[in-house]
């Protein structure tokens, strides 16, 4: 199948539910005979980006009777916490086998879309960011000592949350992991070598590959 010259060639169906989502589909394969589909997802972790992602896959899982796999093309450099623990919750209970792959930086909150999936790759010179969670104080110039102290325990509770997931997901070891919970200095890095040495990455190095069916999820209007 070469997706992009039936683009070219107009033997593809492009087409668009609004701006941040768009998909390229081959008209020349039924509903039926599609048993593997991609899903490219670029932009900050929002309650928006994810009922985006959560929608495309409840379509894909509609639409598509013998589909049994998706792949995920990851590239965020985190946002939202509560946004990405819904998806890591939700992406979990999925029927059909998810894929996930980083495919440059995957980062922050992220990580937890990143982690739902035991079928975990990279492409070779991707990248991931491991950090403590960081709560906004919504533009409060002046807090007070009890609000300071709700702050850390709302913050507390989001740290052990990263902390529960990245011990499920990785093999980095218990003190490890509780550096890089703990503060921003104790962040970790991991290129791909790396990253699949602690389990991050649990299937190792994969490239992209070409489908009758893609999507696209972006938090840039186009």
């Amino acid at each position: 199948m070469r997706v992009i010259a039936a683009v070219v060639a107009a033997l593809l169906v492009c087409g668009s539910a609004q701006a941040n989502i768009s998909f390229v589909k081959n008209e020349r394969v039924n509903n039926d005979h599609i048993h593997q589909a991609g899903v490219w997802f670029t932009g900050e972790i929002t309650n928006q980006t994810v009922t985006w992602l959560l929608s495309v896959l409840a379509q894909l899982e509609a639409d598509l009777p013998a589909l049994n796999a998706v792949d995920i093309y990851i590239s965020s450099e985190g946002g939202d916490m509560d946004a990405g623990y819904i998806a890591y919750e939700a992406l979990r209970s999925s029927r059909i086998r998810l894929n996930m792959i980083n495919i440059a930086t995957t980062a922050s909150a992220a990580t937890l879309i990143y982690c739902a999936s035991p079928q975990r790759y990279t492409l070779p010179k991707a990248s991931f960011i491991l950090h403590p969670s960081a709560i906004s104080t919504n533009g409060e110039n002046y807090l007070q000592p009890d609000r300071i102290k709700r702050l850390q325990e709302e913050n507390a509770l989001y740290s052990e949350m990263f902390r529960t997931i990245y011990a499920d997901c990785t093999h980095i070891p218990a003190a490890r992991l509780d550096e890089i919970v703990s503060a921003e200095s104790g962040r970790a890095l991991f290129q791909a070598e790396e990253a699949i040495k602690m389990g991050l990455v649990s299937q190792g190095v994969r490239e992209r590959r070409s489908y009758d069916l893609t999507y696209f999820i972006t938090d840039r209007d186009n």
